[in-house]
């Protein structure tokens, strides 16, 4: 029998962010002996139902993946036979609201998961919780986080699951004002560490002139501003004390990370490369052959970030070029706001980025007691 069925919105390997850590985890799960499926409710890169087996290290895993474009009702029969068919102990709902609907207000999610669950145990995940709890967001965005916050305790009331993880304090902070107990499971990285040889994704002349430049990345999604440009500028201008010229990268799905390194180009004559989308393999390669990441993400949601994960787990200090909209003072010795770093060769000489700190293990030490817990307490 099945142990566990994960449920996400999207199963396409390498494309969807979530889907990638829920067959990590699978992967994980099952090399600890326990028996894992999942099922892909609103997979936009599938135009049937499809049935499949991924292959995730030494694992195989079942899974099903519907296309979005069925109606709800269908997708509902669907789900609920094929979950009756494995018969699993618990359903594990990684959540975002967008993965299950493009607007972001999953307005029959609650109903269509309480039914095709009756009878067994649930987990949820929650990767992203609504918007609108910044306090410099604008009204559109709080009165849309509104509908969120209420669709999502609906939901949760409607499924009464056992235990709630999600990423971060913020988030955790915020489902407690609603009543909402979780426990923070940080993100993983879904890039480990690998011993492959350096891949030469940049010009001759800078590989034969290693020392003159600081070679800094961006992984996956970025978010670009003003603020952020200006931070590019700073970077820049302490890069040249330190006698080095900056070099700056863009690698993994681009989205438009093209125009924003050719702006900074343009503006700064910063020397930029948006390398795309490599293997596991070649950005672990190369990441442990750089000087230093790069995110647009604010440091309170740091945990939430996979791109930030695995720049840890292959040895890169991570700079943060987008203050953060709510005052955070932990410190860390790996991660930073630029603004916030004394120098940049202090910062960078001391910096101890470990696998250990955003590793996989630890998270599925915590799945593992979750899906093992005798006493399973409604957590709302």
């Amino acid at each position: 029998m099945i142990k566990i069925v994960f449920l996400c919105g999207c199963l396409e390997p390498g494309k969807n962010g979530v889907g990638d850590y829920v067959i990590s985890l699978a992967d994980g799960l099952i090399q600890n002996k326990v028996p894992v499926a999942i099922l892909a409710l609103n997979d936009h890169y599938v135009k049937e139902i499809t049935s499949q087996v991924i292959n995730k290290g030494k694992s195989e895993i079942n899974t099903l993946r519907i296309n979005h474009s069925l109606d709800s009702k269908r997708r509902k029969k669907i789900a609920k036979e094929w979950i009756a068919k494995l018969d699993p102990e618990w359903l594990s709902l990684q959540f975002v609201p967008y993965s299950f609907n493009k607007k972001g207000i999953p307005v029959f999610l609650g109903n269509m998961l309480k039914n095709i669950g009756t009878g067994r145990k649930w987990h949820i995940m929650l990767h992203e919780i609504w918007l609108g709890e910044a306090r410099s967001d604008p009204f559109k965005r709080k009165l849309i986080g509104l509908l969120q916050k209420y669709l999502t305790r609906n939901m949760i009331l409607a499924i009464k699951p056992a235990n709630i993880f999600t990423s971060n304090k913020f988030y955790q902070d915020s489902l407690n004002k609603v009543g909402i107990k979780a426990q923070i499971v940080p993100i993983f990285s879904n890039i480990p560490m690998h011993a492959k040889a350096f891949a030469h994704l940049l010009p001759e002349k800078i590989l034969q002139e290693r020392s003159d430049y600081l070679i800094a990345t961006f992984f996956g999604n970025m978010v670009f501003s003003e603020e952020v440009t200006d931070q590019v500028f700073k970077l820049r201008q302490l890069v040249e004390l330190e006698g080095k010229k900056l070099i700056l990268t863009h690698i993994g799905k681009n989205g438009q990370a093209v125009e924003y390194l050719k702006y900074w180009n343009a503006r700064f004559g910063i020397e930029t490369y948006c390398l795309g989308e490599f293997s596991e393999e070649e950005i672990s390669a190369y990441m442990q052959k750089i000087d230093l990441g790069l995110s647009t993400y604010p440091k309170i949601l740091l945990e939430k970030s996979g791109s930030i994960a695995a720049m840890c787990s292959n040895g890169l200090p991570v700079l943060l070029l987008r203050k953060s909209f709510v005052k955070d003072n932990r410190k860390f010795d790996w991660i930073e706001e630029l603004d916030e770093i004394s120098g940049l060769s202090e910062f960078m000489l001391n910096a101890r980025p470990l696998e250990s700190h955003v590793g996989i293990n630890s998270a599925i030490d915590q799945y593992l007691s979750s899906f093992h817990s005798k006493e399973e307490k409604l957590a709302l």
